[in-house]
């Protein structure tokens, strides 16, 4: 029943001595009963279990509050990037001022609209304006150009049957010309008397030319002579043409003119008839062309007012888009500070999106690292509690040798090592230097 000289160093409660309880119990006899129970207690004290559960624990605990602390960082930077974005403008230039002007800007650009589309509309009208104008006016120039083909053609028509019709009064007079065989025997004596005349004359000239004296007056030459017979022979010559022209106009057949006169009277009807027919052809090309002047000029100055009034409408346009030109310049650089600045605003909200989903993947990280840490402190519980069974085992060991009555100086030895063992694990609050978690739950009562 008592410890070995050699076991006062460690103590009989530390696993050291376990394997020297056989070693004492042969060396005394008082041991032999001893010594299996202390076998039997120190075969049940933990190893390196308790040690890897208390680092396991140490290393879940770190996690977690690292994890935690990471995510308590993310969760105040995204707090003051929301915060920015609160009180963030997309620009220097006040959102009133800015608004007006973009709405002045809409405005001006939804009249540019209206007016282009009322331009086109009035242009449109205008094309069809000039169209008709454009055909009423050929109408009015094809009529005109036939009233006057008309006319001319009408005109021509009067000519020749005037021309016709004096024609055949010409010859109705020349077929009742009274005593016309008198006059074409007056006529052939006429003839006759200047023939007679020429012969005389060519003798007499043949007789000066031969040197006659007798037909020489005094001082008189014979060229001369000869001049004077030429002269009076061409007079007959002259003489006795016009009479057989008068002749010739004698000689004819008054019931052949009298039926020349009648084709001509009949011609010349025909061509009044004709005339008649053209001029009851002009009076409805006039009335068509007094209604084509009129359709004219109606739709001419139709197209002179619609013309007018989409010039109107262009000038106005043209000042309108100078006007919205000038307004786009002036916001153009309004526009692109706030285009930058909304980009700005979007990167910065795509961060505090990606934040977001950090700190999800943070808290799921903390999450899963507390589920650890606790798994590890149940299972340090568990490790405490089995210890804690250990050492009660030793200590009802001790209690035992105590009763058994060992000698002094080995009761002083244990008395001495004995302490110090329950005052390791008695003095400290926290062994494992460690912040303090939830309190685990109450063990349940030794059996």
């Amino acid at each position: 029943g008592q410890c070995a000289p050699d076991a006062a160093p460690g103590g009989c409660g530390e696993d050291t001595a376990v394997p020297r309880g056989p070693r004492r119990g042969r060396a005394t006899g008082g041991g032999a009963r001893a010594a299996p129970t202390a076998a039997g207690a120190g075969r049940g004290m933990p190893d390196q279990s308790f040690d890897r559960a208390v680092s396991s624990f140490k290393t879940a605990r770190q996690s977690w509050e690292r994890a935690v602390q990471e995510g308590e960082a993310l969760h105040q930077d995204m707090e003051r990037q929301l915060n920015d974005l609160r009180s963030a403008r997309p620009s220097s230039v006040d959102p009133n001022v800015y608004r007006e002007r973009l709405v002045a800007a809409e405005r001006i650009h939804a009249d540019v609209k209206s007016q282009r589309e009322a331009l086109a509309r009035a242009d449109a009208l205008a094309r069809e304006a000039q169209q008709r104008a454009d055909r009423s006016s050929g109408d009015y120039r094809r009529t005109t150009e036939e009233v006057r083909r008309l006319e001319d053609e009408i005109s021509g028509l009067r000519v020749q049957r005037s021309e016709k019709e004096t024609n055949a009064t010409k010859l109705r007079h020349k077929a009742n010309t009274p005593s016309l065989e008198v006059m074409k025997q007056q006529a052939a004596e006429s003839i006759e008397r200047n023939l007679a005349q020429a012969r005389e004359l060519q003798v007499i000239g043949q007789r000066v030319q031969q040197g006659d004296p007798d037909y020489l007056r005094d001082g008189e030459t014979r060229d001369m002579k000869i001049a004077e017979l030429t002269q009076k022979l061409a007079n007959l010559k002259k003489q006795h043409q016009q009479l057989l022209q008068q002749q010739k106009e004698l000689d004819f057949d008054p019931v052949a003119l009298n039926d020349q006169a009648s084709r001509l009277e009949a011609e010349a009807a025909d061509l009044g008839r004709r005339a008649e027919e053209l001029e009851l052809r002009r009076l409805e090309a006039e009335r068509i062309r007094s209604e084509s002047v009129g359709t004219s000029s109606r739709d001419s100055q139709e197209a002179r007012t619609l013309q007018d009034s989409r010039d109107s409408l262009a000038r106005q346009l043209a000042g309108n888009e100078a006007e919205a030109r000038r307004q786009l310049a002036l916001l153009q650089p309004m526009i692109q500070e706030q285009h930058s600045g909304w980009q700005n605003l979007l990167a910065k909200q795509k961060k505090l999106d990606g934040d977001q989903s950090r700190l999800k993947g943070r808290l799921e990280e903390a999450e899963r690292c507390a589920e650890t840490e606790a798994q590890m402190r149940r299972a340090l519980a568990e490790q405490v509690e089995s210890l804690i069974d250990h050492l009660q085992s030793m200590r009802g060991f001790l209690q035992q040798v105590d009763i058994a009555a060992p000698p002094p100086a080995c009761h002083a030895s244990a008395a001495a090592h004995a302490p110090a063992t329950a005052d390791h694990f008695a003095g400290d609050t926290d062994p494992f230097g460690l912040p303090l978690a939830a309190p685990a739950p109450a063990p349940a009562p030794a059996p």
